[in-house]
């Protein structure tokens, strides 16, 4: 029986992670490596772009990533070459060209150099996306355009970023979903919901899952007790313990068989096998073996592992462009 732990972890991983391509994969991808407790960066081939040299490091993303120099965060700055160094209590990850950061207390967002384009006077922030970004103000959720201003005043509970056109928002303890107008066009009533993903978002309700469409029309019903977002025309979902891969219609194209498994990424997905982690392909056949502790879904065109506790990346022929270390 998966662990609960195992099963926390999982769950993670589909939330955290990006999906893959889309705004991420516009830019030119770098990874964090780790040698002697300092964090550097190697590129797609699995150079290094970046010597070992800081004592924290993220993803990259818009050729950014978050990095932490003593007590301090900041950026590194991967197209220009340099460290940014900033005073800013927390920082995000950078989208459509900004970053959230909090400093005295409130939140703003900077541009590529850290200077401030949307001054730091919100109870919270979030990242952009569709050119909108939601904030907390006077204890409510709005949302606000890319130069700042109040588009969607300060009315929800708790809020979603924008996706296909459409955002989640918590009205009265239920979960709907609103345009740009900040209208509410899908009726609060689901118990959990996710943004939308190639036309569909996944809900539940009832302690049950299932996929609606831009209308909130249910066109999976919700059976399945997990779900997660559709990436190259399928969808994971567990069912009687097992995950398998539903089309779009519900349809499973692979039966449920594992433990856990991730999003498809240039046609292949992690999945747990037993106690290891492999990749499968769309027939849901293993073509990079298990024998990972932990797998991560592909990312331009490579893919994050860890064997004997230590991180490595390998090509889609599951071949090591970085041997795992630390």
């Amino acid at each position: 029986m998966i662990s609960s732990m195992r099963r926390f972890l999982l769950l993670l991983l589909f939330l955290i992670l990006p999906a893959a391509g889309g705004d991420k994969e516009k830019f030119p991808a770098f990874f964090p490596i780790r040698q002697n407790l300092r964090y550097g960066a190697i590129d797609s081939l699995g150079n290094i772009v970046l010597k070992p040299q800081l004592d924290g490091l993220d993803d990259s993303y818009e050729g950014m990533a978050m990095a932490r120099i003593s007590n301090q965060w900041g950026y590194v700055d991967y197209l220009k070459g340099e460290v940014l160094k900033t005073k800013f209590e927390s920082v995000g990850r950078f989208s459509e060209g900004k970053a959230r950061v909090l400093y005295q207390g409130k939140w703003g967002y900077i541009n590529r150099d850290g200077k401030f384009v949307i001054k730091p006077l919100f109870e919270f922030a979030g990242d952009f996306s569709e050119g909108k970004a939601l904030v907390g103000v006077g204890g409510k959720i709005g949302y606000i355009d890319s130069t700042g201003r109040l588009i969607i005043k300060p009315q929800f509970t708790s809020g979603f970023n924008f996706s296909e056109g459409r955002a989640g928002v918590l009205v009265e303890n239920k979960l709907g979903y609103i345009d740009s107008t900040g209208k509410i066009i899908i009726k609060p009533q689901f118990d959990f919901i996710w943004d939308f993903r190639e036309g569909l978002a996944r809900v539940a309700i009832n302690k049950k899952w299932g996929y609606i469409n831009h209308d909130g029309r249910f066109v999976i019903k919700p059976r399945f007790e997990e779900a997660f977002d559709f990436s190259e025309s399928l969808a994971a979902v567990r069912m009687g313990g097992k995950i398998g891969y539903i089309d779009k219609k519900g349809k499973f194209i692979i039966k449920p068989k594992f433990i856990a498994a991730g999003n498809f990424s240039y046609g292949l997905a992690p999945a747990l096998a037993d106690s290891l982690w492999g990749y499968i392909d769309k027939t849901g056949e293993f073509v990079i073996p298990p024998r990972f502790e932990i797998a991560y879904p592909f990312s331009h065109g490579v893919g994050k592992v860890q064997l004997s506790g230590k991180i490595g990346y390998i090509d889609r022929s599951g071949k090591f462009i970085w041997e795992p270390s630390e």
